[in-house]
């Protein structure tokens, strides 16, 4: 009565709040579609496990929007599905010809499952995304009217042709096709598919270079495993291209020269194409930061390859590299990792000190030989400077080639490597004592060689301690039981065999001939039994006394070697040229008394003592490992030589 204004404005709040408040009440304003909501539940019921945790809100009399059904989005208004995504649920069988019913939706996800068929659903012109990945699609469908299409995946699907109209969906970005059924892409035409940035049709039997160059603006092309024979000149319009794998092709032939005309491509995989030599203009790719070549027919390498300053990971792994070339100008300044395990490089290449950046350096199985000494000292400078990931090691040991043999001591020099690095020198053939490296800070893999084990029987205590080195299991000493070698017939060749045990199948098990006068002789051996070693014979003209040794090559001699003595008779040329010569002189009974003496002195000297059917003790001295002969077993010629080794 006193304030009639405001109670105008009271009724007129009131009425404003209960028209909010009935909106929100009534269910009928937030409804999903009752069309939508059967296509939904149509399509739970093609799943094995339709109760499942994957659909454990999707229940009956709750509505898909509201109750937020997994995988379900809906427009602001609740009345309409905008996306779907139900990945990896169990759907199986085709789906739903209501499917069109979604005519807001924008998102369409249901890969990994095991649909066999797609309804027609050209009029669901709001589809921005298809993901069909991984079904088991065998029949094609249209999206010529969908003109809002950004993105179509149906790798995996066992389809024999492409979706049609997919050329004219112009705002298409991203196509992925790869391991379909598919021997064809349809050509594009200049104009079509001008937002195509991404093109994957890797795994499809296409033989011929598909006719997309017309896509002007495209970055990525994978043509992974497609057959494809060659490469059209036409492949320079792609002036935008970055990305380009072609890895598993069918080139058989020499690098294609029309990929050089890519002017900005930063990626280029061409592994497993039979490639037998790299284009000498390859340096024209000068945006160009990562070459996979691996596994291809490679002999050499062209010198402008080491001109190409932005290359930044170079892959030339399972070739047949023999050499890299050592241009006198090297402006690969900005490569960090290299690549070349699995070929036959046989020394350390000559370039790679020049490679100032380089982080990484893989030459696993390889055909190094030299002495590791050597071969680490050459690549030293690196290690002061980016090095710090070096592999020298054998991944594959077994293998008959490519398999790297350095040998001798382990050098101090490694010392100098980086301390947050990794050196890998397993499986080789380095021998001797191990050097203490108990404070090698960075990782170190040196299992797989000979290293010999300390007198204990074990490696040396700080290899169980240290949490950087992998030390792995120690050489014994070799130990011979037959002081006797015996000459034997292998193959046609004649050769001395020693019988022992913890003899080691190495390629560079080295026997020493080290002659009494001075003089020695180094041949390899042949690892022939666990139990047995064969030493080629040599040449030992008059020498009478020799001492045969036996260790893996690089050993320390004053503690790894083990020897024994091989006797040789004195020629009996010169016996014979002595008798004629005191025959000449005519005096017969000085003669005969003379031959009589000599004739016992020459029993005596060249009858040689038959060892091998002997028990000797074996005794330890000085000079190293001697047999002792029992009193009686032989005669004694001289007296001063009171043991026979």
């Amino acid at each position: 009565f006193l304030f009639p204004g405001m109670c105008r404005v009271y009724h007129f709040v009131t009425a404003a709040l209960l028209v909010v408040f009935i909106a929100w009440v009534d269910p009928a304003r937030a409804e999903l579609d009752p069309q939508q909501v059967e296509v939904l539940k149509a399509i739970q019921d093609l799943s094995d496990h339709p109760f499942g945790p994957n659909w454990e809100n999707w229940v009956n009399n709750t509505d898909p929007c509201e109750d937020g059904w997994a995988g379900v989005l809906c427009t602001g208004d609740q009345t309409s599905v905008r996306s779907l995504t139900r990945f990896s649920c169990d759907l199986e069988g085709a789906l739903p010809a209501t499917l069109i019913h979604f005519v807001d939706l924008e998102e369409l996800d249901l890969s990994e499952n095991e649909l066999t068929s797609i309804p027609d659903i050209s009029g669901l012109n709001k589809l921005r995304v298809i993901n069909l990945r991984h079904n088991d699609i065998t029949t094609s469908f249209s999206v010529a009217a969908m003109t809002n299409l950004e993105q179509i995946d149906l790798i995996g699907n066992p389809l024999k042709t492409v979706p049609t109209g997919l050329t004219g969906c112009s705002k298409l970005e991203t196509v992925y096709m790869g391991e379909t059924e598919i021997t064809t892409f349809p050509a594009v035409q200049a104009g079509q598919l001008p937002a195509l940035t991404l093109l994957e049709l890797s795994g499809n039997r296409l033989v011929t270079f598909p006719s997309v160059t017309e896509a002007t603006n495209l970055l990525e092309l994978y043509l992974d495993d497609c057959g494809i024979t060659n490469v059209p000149t036409s492949i320079e319009k792609l002036a935008k291209l970055t990305y380009l794998h072609m890895n598993e092709n069918a080139i058989h032939g020499p690098f294609p020269h029309a990929l050089t005309s890519l002017k900005k491509v930063v990626e280029l995989d061409m592994q497993s194409c039979h490639i037998t030599s790299l284009d000498a203009e390859i340096n024209k790719l000068t945006t160009l930061k990562r070459l996979n070549i691996n596994n291809n027919d490679l002999v050499t390498l062209p010198e402008t390859l080491f001109s190409m300053s932005n290359l930044n990971d170079l892959s030339i792994r399972e070739n047949k590299i023999t050499h890299l070339p050592n241009p006198a100008t090297v402006t690969l300044t900005k490569l960090r990792r290299l690549d070349a395990s699995f070929n036959a490089l046989t020394g350390i290449p000559s370039v790679l000190a020049k490679l100032e950046a380089l982080e990484t350096l893989i030459l696993s199985n390889n055909e190094l030989s030299q002495d590791a000494t050597s071969t680490l000292t050459s690549l030293s400078p690196l290690f002061s400077k980016s090095l710090t990931g070096l592999y020298l090691g054998n991944t594959e040991p077994e293998k008959e080639e490519h398999v790297n043999k350095l040998h001798g001591p382990l050098p101090t020099i490694i010392n100098d490597f980086s301390p947050v690095g990794e050196m890998e020198l397993f499986a080789n053939m380095m021998s001797g004592p191990l050097p203490d490296l108990s404070g090698t800070k960075f990782s170190l893999k040196i299992q797989g060689n000979h290293f010999r084990c300390t007198d204990s029987g074990g490696n040396p205590d700080w290899c169980d301690t240290s949490e950087t080195v992998n030390c792995g299991v120690c050489a014994p000493l070799p130990i011979l039981k037959s002081v006797a070698p015996k000459r034997v017939n292998v193959k046609g060749n004649e050769v001395i065999t020693l019988t022992g045990e913890k003899f080691e199948s190495s390629e560079e098990l080295q026997c020493s001939y080290h002659y009494k006068k001075g003089g020695v002789t180094n041949v390899l051996g042949t690892f022939a039994s666990a139990t047995q070693i064969h030493c080629p014979t040599i040449e030992l003209g008059s020498a009478q006394d020799v001492r045969v040794f036996v260790a893996n090559y690089g050993t320390d001699w004053s503690k790894d070697w083990v020897g024994l003595t091989f006797y040789k008779n004195k020629s009996s040329n010169q016996l014979w040229i002595l008798g004629v010569v005191l025959g000449c002189v005519g005096f017969t009974a000085i003669v005969i008394l003379g031959v009589f003496f000599y004739q016992k002195k020459r029993k005596r000297q060249s009858v040689g003592i038959p060892l091998e059917d002997r028990e000797p003790t074996l005794i330890q001295s000085e000079e190293g490992s001697y047999a002792k002969l029992h009193e009686g077993d032989v005669q004694i010629v001289q007296q001063q030589q009171r043991r026979i080794s």
